[in-house]
């Protein structure tokens, strides 16, 4: 019975929240459940990749759709649209989560329209919904990775190094840069004592590669089974990477600083801005873009103060490339953010602006306060010479437009159930009601 009150609940959540996002102009758009594993791997961070639900059929590598944005985004491509596509989207999601392979995951995506309003727009509608369920206790937190990015680039950091340190936010808060630098040390196979702060690195590494260069010259075209270009080739590759890690320290010093921003738009925004160099235009631009967006929520009516910025916010550094968002409540209701490089990473020639969200379905059953009106089904249990009565008390309330279904009264959930009595009325919650009397217990029902 539980289980059942469940699945009734999730339907009747469903229902509210596309009612809302259709209110904004969302078309529901459907997606296959089986599709080419390439769509979902293209942008899946390493700790997405394994929990996919993959197999090969005639050749071809499958998967189970782990979330619905790479279909949507292949949907804008395939259509040959131009024109801003504004998509919900309702339906099961599969990864292996701790035991848990199957999700109900609703939420939207606005393809094709760039700028601050389509950010705004996204975070309002996600947020309304909330509202509509009996949800007010609710907080919208907002990072930018753009804007990080863009600061990031005074370090000179390739674009792997980049990522490494992008994914590894959390460890780098938790404890700090020198579990991150130790790490990168071991990946990158460079010696953490000859990488140490006080060696001057570059004349260490030149002198070893004129060390080996003599050497070779002196005792052949190989040491060890490798050439001279092998060893050189080596060697270049290690002082290059020695001459990076300043850059790399320099980077986690600033990633600290930037994790650390977390407040209200106004002591934080001013905290960023102090990071920001002055001749930085792209990202005090992107910065006044920000600003802009919180100026435009206050418009859809939500206040400033229910706003958080948290600039390091991190959700998939490999999936976003703008502002990214998370609502919260007791626990975290939605989550979404701007992702304008897939449609060209899955096959598209170009760019296409885009933003979207997704709920957290089963912590919004959790938390809705509102019960629904008629979506709890009535059931009427019935003896064996009830069955006629059964059936007109069932078809009276389907008309009425209350759910109703019809069991034996030997099943388990009898005792639960409204019951036809022998003289035709239908008992209900300690009440008798006759067919007349529908009215009296439409009343009760509600």
């Amino acid at each position: 019975m539980q289980q059942r009150r469940t699945i009734e609940q999730t339907n009747w959540l469903i229902r509210r929240l596309q009612a809302v996002m259709s209110s904004f102009g969302y078309a529901i758009l459907e997606t296959p459940i089986l599709d080419s594993a390439d769509l979902f791997l293209t942008r899946a961070g390493d700790q997405i990749i394994g929990r996919l639900f993959t197999f090969e059929r005639f050749g071809q590598q499958l998967a189970l759709r782990p979330e619905f944005t790479a279909a949507a985004a292949h949907a804008y491509l395939t259509s040959q649209r131009t024109s801003i596509a504004r998509w919900q989207f309702a339906g099961a999601t599969f990864e292996d989560d701790g035991g848990q392979f199957q999700k109900m995951s609703v939420g939207a995506e606005l393809i094709g329209m760039a700028g601050v309003s389509a950010d705004a727009e996204i975070m309002a509608m996600a947020a309304s919904g909330l509202d509509d369920v009996g949800i007010r206790d609710w907080r919208i937190v907002i990072g930018h990775v753009q804007l990080m990015r863009q600061l990031l680039k005074r370090y000179h950091l390739d674009a792997r190094t980049e990522r490494f340190l992008l994914n590894h936010l959390h460890t780098l808060k938790e404890y700090g840069k020198e579990r991150i630098l130790a790490e990168l040390d071991r990946l990158l196979l460079i010696r953490p004592e000859a990488a140490s702060a006080d060696v001057d690195l570059n004349v260490v590494n030149t002198q070893q590669m004129l060390d080996v260069l003599l050497d070779a010259t002196q005792h052949g075209t190989a040491m060890g089974g490798r050439t001279r270009d092998d060893i050189v080739r080596r060697l270049l590759q290690k002082r290059q990477r020695a001459a990076e890690r300043s850059e790399i320290v320099a980077a986690l010093d600033f990633l600290q600083l930037w994790s650390a921003i977390i407040g209200d738009a106004e002591s934080a925004f001013q905290q960023i801005e102090r990071l920001i160099e002055a001749a930085d235009a792209d990202a005090l631009q992107t910065l006044e873009q920000w600003r802009e967006t919180i100026r435009l929520l206050s418009v859809y009516g939500i206040p400033v103060e229910r706003t958080l910025i948290q600039p390091g916010l991190a959700r998939n550094w490999d999936y976003y490339t703008g502002l990214v968002f998370e609502i919260h409540g007791d626990v975290l209701l939605a989550g979404g953010g701007r992702y304008d490089e897939l449609t060209r990473l899955i096959g598209g020639e170009h760019e296409t602006p885009a933003v979207g969200f997704a709920y957290y379905v089963d912590q919004l059953v959790e938390a809705a306060a509102i019960e629904p009106e008629f979506d709890q089904i009535v059931t009427i249990s019935f003896a064996p010479n009830r069955a006629v009565e059964a059936v007109q008390w069932a078809q009276v309330l389907r008309r009425n437009g209350i759910p109703a279904e019809i069991i034996p009264q030997t099943d388990e959930e009898a005792e639960s159930a409204a019951t036809v009595n022998a003289d035709g009325s239908l008992r209900h919650a300690g009440n008798d009601y006759q067919l007349d009397q529908l009215s009296r217990l439409v009343e009760d029902l509600q």
